[in-house]
């Protein structure tokens, strides 16, 4: 069989869910063919049998003991509800570079700390609170976020760093990739789409629903795909995504950024989307997942 290698920017999806229909496999070889793939910054090679083209049958997946000593056990999660900027993908940075230029001019790392605290509430409320304390105009801050989402159609944000491990782990599992976000369904498909980025199904706000931390988008997920919250997890990386999830019934990891403190009741707090592979039954270091030369 021929072989034609080609390289995108997601993990092994055609492999394990239908929708792709493998359009996108990068080396093919017959029995076996593997994809190579580049991820939050480093290229992995990932080998799986023709015959699972196809998204395999859930497993059954034993109670898991997650997070240490004072840490309740799951009953198999396997299925993530995903927040979109900020937690699926790396947008901060630019955002937060563009508000703090157009407020002080620079980017310093004092300056970009205070906009980060108040990024991480809400755009809207950075956005108020700065024009509030440093007398910028709302909508000079506005088209500053404006102009950073029309950089992304050039050069789009990055998947967060560990995405692309935990994505591939919920496949393995059997389980769903799911996007509950506030951003407009347009801009959210754009950058799926500019990232190469497969998930198996997305509710926005623009499209009628109330924005969190109200549960509905996480419950509409939950409902469309008949799954029970106690299988499922949602990772986010502000109070309100978390708050939603609990709303939901379902588990809430909270993705923190450094130098910046956040809680909400009931989270897990993680530093790294890949310390969500021990709740999937997964090592951190994913075996199927290894860096290529």
């Amino acid at each position: 069989m021929e072989v034609r290698t080609t390289r995108f920017l997601i993990s092994t999806f055609p492999i394990f869910h239908g929708v792709s229909k493998g359009s996108r496999s990068a080396r093919v070889r017959s029995p076996v063919f593997s994809i190579e793939v580049s991820c939050g910054g480093g290229a992995y090679r990932c080998h799986q049998p023709t015959d699972t083209m196809a998204r395999p049958p859930a497993p059954s997946v034993p109670t898991i003991e997650a997070g240490g000593a004072g840490h309740g056990r799951i009953p198999g999660m396997r299925s993530i509800i995903w927040d979109f900027g900020g937690t699926l993908f790396d947008t901060y940075p630019d955002l937060d570079r563009a508000l703090c230029r157009t407020v002080f001019a620079d980017d310093a790392p004092e300056h970009l700390l205070e906009v980060g605290r108040l990024t991480r509430v809400s755009t809207g409320h950075a956005v108020r609170e700065l024009s509030r304390r440093f007398g910028v105009a709302e909508q000079e801050l506005r088209q500053a976020q404006a102009d950073v989402k029309d950089a992304w159609m050039s050069e789009p944000a990055p998947l967060m760093e560990g995405a692309c491990e935990v994505m591939h782990a919920v496949h393995t599992a059997g389980g769903l990739n799911l996007v509950a976000t506030h951003r407009d369904r347009a801009s959210a498909e754009q950058l799926l789409q500019a990232r190469g980025v497969h998930v198996d199904d997305m509710v926005c706000a623009p499209d009628g629903f109330p924005r969190k931390p109200d549960p509905t988008m996480h419950r509409e997920l939950l409902r469309r795909h008949g799954l029970e919250p106690e299988g499922v997890g949602a990772v986010g990386d502000r109070p309100a995504d978390a708050q939603a999830a609990t709303g939901a019934g379902v588990r809430p990891f909270l993705l923190l950024s450094p130098g910046i403190e956040l809680r909400a009741d009931g989270a897990e707090p993680i530093q790294s989307l890949c310390e969500i592979l021990t709740w999937l039954g997964r090592p951190q270091q994913d075996s199927n997942l290894q860096p290529t030369d």
